[in-house]
């Protein structure tokens, strides 16, 4: 077992309620923050699962008329109701015990669309925005949605953002035709000059499977991320990553069951840091 320290041979300290707090979230339950007031209703999920509805009854009914009988039985290759849905939904829990994130994917003859719904302790004056891009599958590379997005704003070459209305909610609608696998977002808070970014209760980008089956989704979620992997997913396709970030994934592989191999990749990534050689603060 390899212990890496501080130059002066002490542990690495990280005030993280400290940041949390110049970044106006609550990590206590402190009365600083407190989880936005929304609607009851959502109309705009409300019509789009009528419509989802209405899309099923319409193609089951195609599907049980009459037909001629054949020698041989036609089969259409398409997925199943039971393995992609046309209404989807889920949960993540946000680090830190900010809260949680709620999503709904719904699918009509036409459209896409995907509801997003944030339930977090945050500042009455933070600004809550999703930083977003779209897949091809789960773990992959981000890019920007084959069409433009009516209320994103594309923000580099494989990101966009959308405002979450009142800290609370977003969605984003795509044309079937032209509609992700996947798409994946961090939740981006700013309060006056503080930033912050906020994934999920294991450390992950938010990932919601648009198009891909829910069968893709459970096979792809076996596959364990190598620690070689996660450090260079990290330090070449992150769009956000500083020395802090990176200290912290150090923290967390050599909290688990640390070999040669793992050690060497940690070694490694915070050698090439301190000299310099690897960015300290990528757009941040």
């Amino acid at each position: 077992t390899h212990w890496l320290k501080t130059h002066g041979g002490q542990d690495f300290v990280v005030d993280v309620k400290e940041l949390a707090k110049e970044a106006g979230v609550a990590t206590d339950g402190a009365s600083a923050g407190r989880i936005a007031p929304r609607p009851a209703e959502w109309l705009a999920l409300d019509k789009a699962k009528a419509s989802a509805v209405d899309t099923a009854k319409d193609a089951a009914a195609f599907d049980f008329k009459p037909k001629q009988r054949r020698r041989r039985q036609v089969v259409r290759a398409s997925q199943s109701n039971e393995t992609n849905p046309p209404i989807k939904e889920g949960r993540f829990g946000v680090e830190g015990d900010l809260g949680d994130v709620t999503w709904i994917v719904v699918r009509t003859k036409e459209t896409v669309s995907v509801f997003i719904e944030a339930s977090m302790e945050l500042v009455e004056e933070a600004s809550v925005l999703l930083h977003w891009g779209t897949a091809l599958s789960m773990g992959s590379e981000w890019e920007l949605p084959a069409q433009a997005v009516q209320n994103a704003k594309q923000v580099d070459a494989v990101a966009s953002r959308t405002c979450l209305e009142g800290q609370a909610r977003a969605e984003l609608r795509f044309d079937i035709a032209t509609a992700p696998q996947w798409i994946s977002f961090v939740v981006f808070v700013k309060v006056s000059s503080h930033e912050m970014w906020i994934k999920t209760a294991s450390g992950e980008n938010f990932w919601i499977d648009v198009l891909a089956s829910r069968d893709s989704a459970a096979e792809v979620s076996k596959g364990e991320e190598t620690v070689g992997q996660k450090f260079c997913a990290a330090e070449t396709k992150y769009a956000n990553w500083t020395q802090f970030n990176r200290i912290c994934m150090a923290s967390d592989v050599l909290a688990g069951n640390v070999g040669l191999q793992e050690a060497a990749w940690v070694a490694t990534d915070l050698c090439l840091a301190d000299a310099k050689v690897l960015e300290w603060y990528r757009n941040s």
